[in-house]
């Protein structure tokens, strides 16, 4: 009985092991959508913005024009809007090894925005990046630790149990992999609208995200070229950015001048490109798009 005992506890002992150190060295870009940005090495070169970049900017479609390394390192609105917690990020992400490197800094109005409180204080929340202190270990215990990474869900997608609807590369390039018809990208649209509305209904330009804006562009040019994109969304998104922030690519063209970066205004080419909720493009459009940057970074 006891040697029965034994032989099956080596059974499940084995399994378990093998899939919590495949989890721990092998955490791949379905499992979870942050995690390989934040075990992958110092970055010369970088995309950084919200979900808009995230999504909308393809690192491979850079390779192939001859900007190598380029590494995407972009969040989401809640934890990479502009301030001091993302440039930290970004400071500890940094190869300062290298001065020959390219930064594209995606904008928009809600980035550089923050609520305020009823006494007009603006209100600057801290992002999930302030409690990561290392983004560059491979495997990061830290970051799973802390942010709860559950590793039965590798099982899950080993399987197959578990769908995948999304890719997180490991050049940082977030693929939405769900397919979406029009009249889906229709509902998805208005209720991106709706919550954006909603969420900015008592937030101005903030200060604070403009200040840590300018330092980003002020520490990036250190090391390399820098440049300031808005990346193009849907009609009805770029009209309400327009009615939320009259003022945005007026700033944007005073911070190029002031710095010496060029701003590239794709804003008016909103409509041209298909997003699956209005504010992200889908995956061949996100290609199509960091194409036509490349060309405009070439001119």
């Amino acid at each position: 009985m006891r040697r029965f005992l034994i032989k099956l506890l080596v059974i499940l002992v084995i399994p378990i092991l093998f899939i919590g150190f495949s989890f721990l060295f092998w955490l791949n870009g379905y499992i979870d959508p942050y995690y390989m940005r934040i075990s992958s090495p110092r970055q010369s070169s970088m995309i950084l913005g919200t979900s808009r970049s995230s999504l909308g900017l393809v690192p491979s479609v850079f390779e192939k024009n001859g900007y190598n390394n380029v590494f995407n390192y972009s969040f989401t609105i809640a934890d990479s809007p502009w301030g001091e917690d993302y440039y930290n990020s970004i400071c500890k992400k940094l190869d300062t090894t290298s001065n020959n490197g390219l930064f594209v800094l995606t904008v928009d109005p809600f980035s550089i925005s923050a609520r305020v409180s009823d006494d007009g204080e603006e209100i600057i929340p801290s992002t999930r990046l302030s409690e990561i202190n290392d983004v560059t270990s491979s495997p990061n215990y830290e970051y799973i630790y802390k942010m709860d990474v559950k590793p039965w869900r590798y099982l899950l997608v080993l399987l197959h149990i578990e769908s995948k609807t999304f890719c997180l590369h490991e050049d940082g390039w977030y693929e939405n992999l769900r397919l979406y018809d029009k009249e889906t990208e229709k509902v998805e649209t208005k209720l991106k609208l709706k919550g954006y509305k909603s969420e900015f209904a008592k937030s101005k330009l903030s200060d604070h995200r403009m200040g840590y804006l300018k330092n980003t562009i002020q520490k990036l040019k250190q090391y390399g070229r820098v440049v300031l994109v808005r990346v193009p969304t849907s009609t009805d998104m770029y009209e309400y950015e327009c009615e939320y922030m009259p003022s945005f690519d007026s700033l944007m063209n005073d911070l190029s001048v002031k710095y010496c970066v060029k701003y590239y205004n794709f804003g008016q080419e909103s409509g041209t490109y298909r997003t699956f909720d209005g504010n992200h493009l889908i995956p061949e459009e996100a290609k199509w798009f960091t194409q036509r940057l490349c060309d405009s970074l070439r001119n």
